[in-house]
């Protein structure tokens, strides 16, 4: 029964000990579920989130920038409705002044040819009647006026030879002078005035067109500015990313290490900005890690293989390191730095086993011809292999390290390194990421140089079109003050021929009274020729008083004449003067009045205002709805991204409720573990007092052991109250139960001690032949903790 107790006692410590086993391992793949889980934290979702903060800041961005300029598109839209408004206004009347003005020329226009024909009816008549007056007045006074006027006007008798011919000439001349001076100046007048205005016009539409150009521009030059702060803010993500890949570099890289870095940097850096030692600057190649790619898959055998000469800094030659080493202990740097001067490395090219389970690893790097030896030196005598066995044998066979891609590493020289690699802390994998996102930030950075370059012909190119608008806007303000002089000169020119149209008729009637005046001059000069030379007489002759009868009877007919000539040239000359001042002082003014309005109007048209403004309108209109999808396009983009944040954050919640999940199992199989300690503690104990009681019942005979076997610690029980009696006398039986286990151990310990004697003597009988073996035994120590046994052998020939 007690030993039967003891073997489940046993089996459950064993079970015991399994079940911790099985906790441990657990805790220890929970603990490692926990650093996964916190490693994609603050990997992955960290990452997603700056990315998708850095997406938002740019959309936020341009989504303001967007609203900013549609407020402002809207605003030029409505003021360009309302002036379109205006203009359209503006336009229909003038359109309808325009056809008032015009219809009301065209009535004027009738009218003065109706006047005009009226009075070209009267003219001719009223022109005979003044000839006729004239002649009838000159016959009349033709003898009191004669002489004195052909003093006054004796140049023109020496001129012509007769009067007939000097006044055809002088009507001639008079009236082809005055047409070609009216015809000249009207002409050029107006030939000047359509030149000006149509250059006006020509100006405005070059200016409208510049405009154009220029409001195309400016929008061009804003989708640059666009695209320049999308390309800033993608570079200022790369360059943060760059930062945070050099902090995890710093972290996993020894301190000395990462200061030589700084160090190394500082000077280069320094000599660089002085533009001193260019040949020490352009002789530095940086550090061997940035000088190599490679596969993913070699990453840890190229980094267990390398290790922090990854880190070493490759020069030109050893003079330039020096340099270096020089201006950092000047300047009092610190760090750790190392060099791989070109010029010192000697390598000799090795011959790698051809065998499909090994890579010599230097053929797996991508390098410039020049980091060659670099590369032999650190990299030339490794052999990548599939497997330690394969490792193993080509290191034996070959003489050259080899190495696995899991960095498990077998020297030349036979030694075994390598283990755990944790491949999340890759310097190359960091190295890599780094060298792309500099790759992407040097390509952000040349596209933001193009876009500036961009901008900055943009930007001249709105200079010059605002320059060329201002000068056109000049041009066309000095273009109308010579246009508004001309009217100005074009009104004093009418004028003038106005005024000499009114000062015509009296030089006519002027004309005609020296006409008169002459041919009474010619009368008297003839008279007198007649009366020169002949007889004196005291009364007139015959002839001489038919004569006189005649012209006395002649004289009451042309005074009679005479009169009716007046009153009837009195008629006409009223209906003349009265036809005339309708023409000069109404209708024609009239007339001059409206031309001038048609060509203000003209001038002032709102039709092409009107259409520039439309214009404008439409690519405000079609900006909008280019800003509008935009709008659209952002705001679609923001809602993913709302999305996304919302899907980053209820992963991330989900990996915090995981991460407390497995803290809380960690901390419910602590307890459990707790627990199942104290548990095996108090078994141990209760082991210990059993294991006591057995060797203190002492041996036992087999046959009752296998009666009590059966049963149930209840029937024994039972049956042991039966020997209840026994026990009083157990501590009088107990001396004499020992002494005799004494002798009994030790009768055991002859008999066993004999027989080793004779198995050692009979070895060395079958050994040697004539030889003797004896064994001297010392003392055992019994009911010892742990039992040990000194023992010498002599053997003798």
């Amino acid at each position: 029964m007690q030993d039967g107790g003891l073997l489940d006692i046993i089996q459950f410590c064993d079970l015991n000990k399994t079940i911790n086993l099985g906790r441990a391992l657990e805790f220890t793949i929970f603990d490692h579920e926990l650093a996964d889980i916190r490693r994609k934290l603050d990997l992955n979702i960290q990452k997603q989130l700056r990315e998708l903060e850095r997406q938002w800041s740019g959309f936020e961005e341009e989504r303001l920038q967007m609203i900013s300029e549609q407020s402002e598109r809207f605003k030029e839209k409505t003021k360009l409705e309302l002036a379109i408004r205006d203009l359209k206004e503006e336009v229909e009347g003038e359109r309808s002044n325009r056809r008032k003005a015009e219809n009301e020329l065209d009535r004027l226009k009738a009218e003065i040819t109706e006047k005009q024909a009226s009075l070209d009816q009267v003219q001719p008549r009223f022109n005979e009647l003044i000839k006729q007056e004239q002649q009838v007045n000159t016959e009349l006074a033709i003898a009191e006026q004669r002489q004195r006027e052909l003093y006054s006007k004796q140049g023109w008798t020496e001129q012509f030879r007769s009067a007939e011919e000097r006044d055809q000439w002088i009507k001639r001349n008079l009236a082809k002078i005055t047409r070609q001076i009216s015809d000249k100046r009207d002409q050029e007048s107006t030939q000047e005035l359509e030149q000006q205005r149509e250059s006006i016009e020509r100006n405005k539409r070059h200016q409208n067109e510049l405009k154009h150009n220029r409001d195309a521009l400016q929008n061009e030059r804003q989708e640059l500015w666009r695209t320049e702060s999308g390309l800033s803010q993608s570079l200022q993500a790369c360059k943060e990313e760059i930062n945070h890949m050099d902090m995890i570099l710093r972290s996993i890289v020894p301190k000395a290490i990462i200061h030589g870095m700084d160090s190394v940097k500082k000077v280069i850096e320094s000599l660089r900005s002085r533009h001193a030692h260019s040949n020490l600057v352009d002789g530095y190649y940086g550090m061997l890690i940035e000088n190599f790619q490679t596969d993913k898959r070699f990453y840890t055998a190229v980094e267990m293989t390398a290790g922090n000469k990854l880190f070493y800094h490759i020069v030109e030659n050893d003079r330039i390191g020096t340099k270096i080493l020089e201006e950092i202990n000047r300047q009092r740097l610190p760090g750790e730095v190392n060099f791989f001067p070109l010029n010192r490395i000697q390598y000799r090219p090795h011959e790698y086993p051809q065998n499909q389970y090994v890579l010599p690893m230097i053929n797996q790097l991508q390098f410039e011809e020049r980091f060659l030896p670099v590369m032999q030196h650190c990299f030339g005598k490794t052999l990548i292999c599939r497997n330690m066995d394969v490792a193993t044998q080509m290191a034996r066979s070959e003489r050259m390290d080899c190495i696995t891609l899991e960095g498990d590493r077998v020297s030349s020289r036979g030694a075994l390194t390598g283990g755990f690699c944790d491949v999340r802390r890759s310097r190359l994998q960091l190295q890599s990421q780094r060298w792309n996102l500099k790759q992407q930030a040097e390509e952000l950075e040349t596209q933001l140089h193009s876009q500036r370059e961009q901008l900055t012909v943009i930007e001249g190119k709105i200079n010059g079109v605002s320059s060329e608008m201002q000068k056109l806007e000049t041009k066309t303000g000095k273009m109308i003050d010579v246009y508004e002089k001309l009217q100005q000169d074009g009104r004093l020119l009418r004028e003038e021929r106005q005024m000499l149209q009114q000062s015509k008729h009296p030089k006519e009637r002027q004309l005609s009274s020296l006409e008169s005046t002459l041919q009474q001059l010619e009368a008297q000069k003839e008279s007198l020729n007649r009366d020169l030379g002949s007889e004196m007489l005291s009364q007139l002759t015959v002839d001489e008083q038919s004569s006189l009868e005649e012209l006395n009877r002649r004289i009451l007919k042309l005074k009679e004449s005479a009169k009716v000539l007046f009153n009837e040239r009195s008629e006409l000359e009223t209906e003349k003067n009265r036809l005339e001042n309708q023409l000069q002082k109404n209708l024609l003014r009239k007339k001059e009045e409206l031309q001038l309005r048609l060509q203000e109007i003209s001038m002032a048209d709102r039709t092409q205002s009107l259409d520039s403004h439309q214009s404008e309108l439409l690519i405000v209109t079609q900006r909008i709805t280019e800003i509008s999808r935009r709008m659209g396009e952002l705001e679609h983009q923001l809602e993913e991204y709302y999305i996304g944040k919302k899907k980053l954050n209820q992963q991330l919640e989900m990996c915090q409720n995981q991460e407390r999940d497995v803290q809380a199992k960690i901390t419910e199989d602590a307890k459990e573990m707790e627990k199942m300690a104290n548990k095996q503690s108090m078994l141990l104990r209760k082991k210990e007092d059993t294991m006591k009681k057995i060797r203190e019942l002492g041996s036992l005979p087999s046959d009752a052991f296998d009666k009590y076997h059966n049963l149930s610690s209840k029937q024994c029980n039972n049956e042991l109250k039966k020997y209840e009696n026994v026990k009083t006398e157990k501590h009088l039986v107990k001396p004499k139960g020992e002494k005799l286990l004494m002798r009994k151990v030790k009768s055991m310990e002859i008999d066993e001690v004999h027989q080793v004697s004779k198995c050692i003597e009979e070895f060395f009988r079958k050994l040697t032949a004539v030889d003797r073996a004896t064994k001297f035994q010392k003392p055992w120590k019994i009911f010892s903790n742990s039992t040990s046994g000194d023992s010498e052998i002599a053997v003798s020939s």
